[in-house]
């Protein structure tokens, strides 16, 4: 095939890539929504009057003193009318605390504080004495620390969008309990995440952050926090604190939820915890007391100044392998605590017209459940108790068990609930999907919510101004209010659910396209159309076409469609994209109709002829096919690859995708073994029976490697759970755990496995590069395996930290690791050019035939030496139970590349005895099939290594090996390597397997045929990920209004986006292999004499 037909081709397989991931992009962004937010901030003039007095609120107080008679003990004594209030109290809130300390422990699993050997034991202490009220607090996926910090101070719902911010942080512009604090001239300090100074800049009075991205620091990271808090403590010149600590949440990542550096960190978290309750809840405690215990004093009159309030609350939970960011009880699972010199040993009755609310304590029953609240809560309550505006956007609803009898009146509660229903109710009236603004009516979404707020409404004002029936009307105003604030906070949820419907139809339109063209492109290659000098390529046509389609689609999106709707593509921040998306859809589908056109015109879709050439020896039995397409392996890859596409329809399957490839893998495996076998029976050629017996013994090897590694980490989440059947290792879910069990015969096993993980890769170099040494030269041989030795003594050192801090920082082990793998891939690249050196130096001549060679050797070597580097560089990142994976897929790599090989030459000898043309087509089809085979393979090792669709899964713990400090860039980039190790693998086992068949296929132009062999490769990598994500969006689209919307199938599709940058991530790798070969075989061509002597 002449080059500019193949560099066509590979620039249409681009095109349409980029068409796939433009329209990945775009659905993506349609179907996350953007969250529409009033702008501004909330002021005291916003507070909507009571209902009571018609206007008239309840009277004000300073914010240095409170009269007693708002925490009075006796919670069944009604509370005396309240005055009449002056205009300038109107809407004034009543602050019952002076200051506030707020202490977030990031990931703080709330089973760590209430299950019964929790090592808090002064928190629950505090808990159990009715000093503390404690909660479950439900957080809303995704479970990761910005969207969860948002939600804290803000009150809103975060979005899937905000997973991504996550990694790049910025300020946000909403309103917020920060703002409000800094408004109403509250001075604020902050330490620790620095997540919060770069969400609310130039609020802290005083600040000291740290990076919360580093998880290999579990110790400095909390020290940096605690090591203020003895000046802090002591400081009088603040009314809010905020700590945030970390190494909770490090030690999660790194060694999981049951590592044994957890309890310490924990009993380190309750020292914090008493430390700070003595230093600022304590001694408040004591005038409360004495107040409320002196018999003949006139509390009503008496005045003190008011307490501080202490609140312990985590962002979200984590899972037991230490992971977060999905919807699993464990992760959504937070711990919020509530200290308060106002809740006393005394009151043990429930909330205001609240039945019940006492479970909140804990303090009855020591293993009874604490009482689940939604975190978003925090917002409301915190406001309310200090006297501050709900932020704007806040969705949560007040927490009632903070507003007990000792702090509030019946009246003061209704009125604290009044404001929340209101603040919640002007929610509502700013969305069209709960308000019909032409009309200023409700929808009837939210009329029956509307209803229970005018019922509250109504028996609020009751049970003020109808004494004789207070009791009553209280608890049915209490009831009615809160019922109208879950019920409003359950239907603004939905507006996660609003999506922008241009950008999803734009999205799948394109990515319809990208999958047809696709299609076509593969069709064509597979059947070698493109061998044909055809006149298909019409490029100047095609460019006029296009560039009149895109001005054509532009001119209908501004005139047509953008006064109808309102899309993000209709704005002016947007309106970049959308010439781009019209180029890229245009030049799509006209390549693809041209295509279509250029195979039917030039044979259309039948297979080229199989041409007869001479005899070479009998003829075998012409129905019988080659080995790599016996019809069972067909009929497997292609209805696995159906049946998986229509997994994609079910939750269920989603969740639990890896047995959907754990089973077509066994299943493709065991069709080999028994085809394999039929063939050794009924084979009468002793050479090509003992080929298929090896083939067969082979895939049962396989086999049972596959075996081993899906027990090797349990996933999805019907299996998280431990149960007594069904347990590979007694006392353990799965192999990770069992080794990482404090006990000697697992630690000495996965000390064992963790040394073999480097040591056989380096006997494999060792080998492979004495065996090569003639073909690399004996300098690049001896360097290769000094360097591959050097490289596993140091992944060895850093893994179980062999040489103390002292000695040296584990920090330049790592990255003296990462120069040493640097130099493997260097050499693997370039030995050609020290091969050339040194026999020049022995004044040998390099000839034409040398180039052709070495080249061609070169596709057999540079592969497998990559896979050594490649291999330690994964090993390196991995966490030490894991490591031993790499090396079980190096044998998984062997096995397979002999079956593959062996089927090569099957498949040879069987075209040479059916006297065919090796023109006939079939190394393409054994390329597509082994590119089948392997992405099954890649999808399977993927979801083994604990990888699954649940964002929780990510492994951000190896991502800073070697890294000092926080960048998004190498941290991301280690994080994807982590993720995708299988695929990546896998890709470079695809590279051997290529080279070798290359040099079968066509040993003069082996490099020609190579570079056509990753076109098909990537050509068919490309149609299944467009097939693929077209199921996932049409299935996403249909399921929009699914129960697990949120929790399983938007997951998924960003796991779709991923994979779908892996797909560019290989091409573009493809791409630069093939410039690298032309562009040594151009120096090389130059360097050789003129002519050979």
């Amino acid at each position: 095939m002449k080059s500019y037909v193949r560099g066509r081709f590979v620039l249409l397989m681009m095109l349409f890539i980029t068409t796939l991931l433009s329209g990945c992009i775009l659905f993506s962004s349609g179907f996350f929504p953007k969250k529409t937010l009033l702008t501004g901030h909330a002021t005291a003039a916003d507070i909507p009057p009571s209902i009571v007095y018609d206007g008239e609120s309840f009277p004000s107080y300073t914010r240095t003193s409170i009269p007693t008679s708002s925490f009075h003990m006796n919670a069944s004594t009604s509370s005396p009318p309240p005055p009449h209030p002056t205009p300038e109290d109107t809407n004034i809130i009543v602050p019952k605390y002076e200051r506030l300390v707020l202490m977030v422990v990031d990931a703080f699993r709330s089973s760590f504080l209430f299950k019964n050997d929790s090592s808090m034991h002064f928190t629950k202490s505090v808990l159990q004495s009715g000093r503390a009220k404690g909660f479950v607090a439900r957080a809303a996926p995704p479970t990761v620390t910005l969207p969860r910090i948002k939600a804290l101070m803000s009150g809103g719902l975060p979005s899937f969008m905000d997973f991504m911010a996550n990694f790049f942080s910025s300020e946000i512009t909403e309103d917020s309990l920060p703002y409000q604090m800094h408004a109403s001239g509250l001075k604020m300090a902050f330490y620790g995440d620095d997540t919060w100074l770069k969400l609310f800049p130039d609020l802290f009075y005083r600040h000291d952050g740290t990076t919360s991205f580093f998880v290999s620091d579990t110790v400095e990271v909390d020290h940096n926090v605690t090591r203020h808090l003895a000046r802090e403590l002591v400081s009088e010149d603040w009314q809010v604190l905020i700590l945030h600590y970390l190494g909770l949440d490090h030690i999660g990542h790194l060694a999981g939820a049951n590592s044994p550096l957890m309890r310490p960190k924990q009993r380190e978290m309750d020292a914090v915890i008493e430390r700070i309750y003595k230093a600022v809840v304590l001694p408040d405690t004591y005038p409360l007391d004495q107040w409320g215990d002196v018999e003949g004093v006139d509390i009503h009159n008496a005045t003190i100044e008011k307490p501080t309030l202490f609140v312990v609350c985590s962002d979200h939970g984590m899972t037991d392998a230490g992971n977060h960011g999905g919807s699993s009880d464990a992760e959504t699972s937070a711990v919020l605590v509530f200290m308060s010199p106002f809740f006393t040993s005394h009151d043990r009755t429930a909330s205001p017209g609240v039945e019940g609310a006492d479970c909140g304590e804990g303090n009855h029953d020591e293993d009874a459940e604490p009482k689940e609240v939604i975190q978003t809560g925090l917002v409301p309550t915190l406001s309310l108790l200090f006297g501050l505006p709900i932020p704007l956007n806040s969705m949560g609803a007040l927490i009632p068990d903070v507003f007990p009898p000792t702090t509030h009146t019946r009246e003061e509660f209704l009125r604290a609930l009044e404001i929340n229903s209101m603040q919640l109710r002007r929610v509502l009236q700013t969305h069209p999907l709960f308000w019909d603004s032409a009309r200023d009516l409700p929808t009837p979404r939210v009329a029956p919510l509307l209803e229970l707020l005018d019922r509250a409404q109504e028996r609020h004002a009751s049970a003020v101004l109808t004494p004789s029936r207070n009791d009553h009307f209280f608890e049915e105003a209490s009831q009615y209010y809160q019922q109208f604030m879950m019920g409003t906070a359950e239907q603004l949820k939905r507006l996660l659910t609003t999506y922008d419907n241009y950008l999803l139809i734009a999205g799948m339109v394109q990515i319809v396209a990208a999958t047809l063209a696709l299609g076509l492109l593969l069709v064509a290659l597979l059947l070698h159309k493109a061998d044909v000098r055809a006149r298909h390529f019409n490029v100047s046509r095609i460019w006029a076409m296009s560039g009149a389609g895109a001005s054509g689609l532009w001119s209908a999106h501004l005139r047509l469609v953008c006064p109808q709707v309102d899309s993000a593509l209709c704005t002016d921040s947007e309106w970049a994209m959308v010439p781009l998306c019209c180029a890229l859809f245009s030049l799509t589908l006209l390549f693809a109709l041209d295509l279509a056109w250029f195979l039917v015109s030039n044979g259309g879709l039948e297979e080229p002829r199989l041409v007869p050439v001479q005899e070479k020896g009998p003829k075998e039995d012409p129905r019988r096919a080659p080995l790599a397409y016996r019809m069972a392996v067909v009929a497997v890859l292609a209805g696995g690859t159906l049946l998986h596409l229509a997994s994609l329809g079910g939750s269920s399957l989603i969740e639990e995708e890896h047995q959907t490839w754990y089973f077509l893998t066994s299943t493709l495996l065991v069709v080999h073994i028994i085809h394999s076998l039929a063939e050794w029976i009924t084979s009468g050629v002793p050479q090509t029976s003992q080929a298929h017996r090896q083939n067969a013994l082979r895939y049962t090897a396989l086999l049972a490697c596959m075996r081993v590694m899906r027990n090797w980490n349990q996933t999805g989440v019907k299996w998280l759970t431990p149960a007594p059947t069904a347990r590979p290792v007694v006392g353990a879910i799965d192999y990770a755990r069992w080794l990482t069990q404090p006990t000697i015969v697992p630690h000495t096993v996965h000390l064992a496995l963790g040394w073999g993980a480097v040591l056989i890769p380096c006997a494999v170099a060792y080998r492979l590069v004495w065996q090569e040494r003639f073909y690399m030269g004996v300098r690049a041989a001896r360097i290769f395996r000094l360097v591959s030795v050097l490289c596993g003594v140091l992944v060895i050192t850093y893994k179980w930290d062999y040489l103390t801090r002292q000695l040296w920082a584990p920090l330049w082990v790592a990255r003296i690791a990462y120069a040493c793998i640097l130099a493997l891939l260097t050499i693997a690249v370039s030995y050609p050019f020290w091969k050339e050196e040194e026999q020049e130096r022995e004044g040998q001549r390099v000839s034409s035939g040398d180039v052709l060679s070495r080249i061609t050797r070169m596709l057999l070597i540079t592969p497998s030496l990559t896979l050594i580097p490649v291999t330690l560089f994964l090993t390196l990142l991995h966490k030490t139970y894991n490591m031993f994976l790499c090396t079980i897929m190096g044998v998984i790599a062997y096995l397979y590349l002999g079956t593959l090989q062996e089927g090569t030459r099957l498949v040879s000898e069987d075209v040479r005895k059916r006297g065919l043309s090796p023109r006939n087509g079939a190394a393409n089809k054994m390329v597509v099939a082994a590119t089948i085979e392997l992405s099954w393979l890649s999808n399977s090792m993927f979801f083994m290594f604990g990888n699954s669709n649940s964002l929780s899964t990510i492994d951000i713990s190896g991502a800073y090996t070697g890294v000092a400090t926080y960048s998004p860039g190498m941290v991301g980039a280690l994080t994807f390597f982590i993720g995708f190790t299988g695929p990546f693998f896998f890709f470079v086992v695809a590279l051997i397997y290529f080279g070798r068949l290359a040099r079968w296929r066509s040993p003069r132009y082996a490099r020609k045929v190579f570079v056509w062999y990753l076109l098909l490769y990537c050509a068919t990598r490309a149609c299944l990920r467009a097939a693929e994500v077209l199921i996932f969006v049409v299935v996403t689209v249909a399921m929009r209004e699914h129960l697990f919307l949120w929790s399983v199938f938007s997951p998924k599709l960003m796991y779709e986006l991923f994979w779908t940058g892996l797909l560019v991530f290989e091409c573009v790798l493809c791409m630069l292999i093939a410039v690298y070969l032309i562009g040594l075989n151009y120096i090389l061509e130059r360097r050789k004499p003129p002519k050979d002597q």
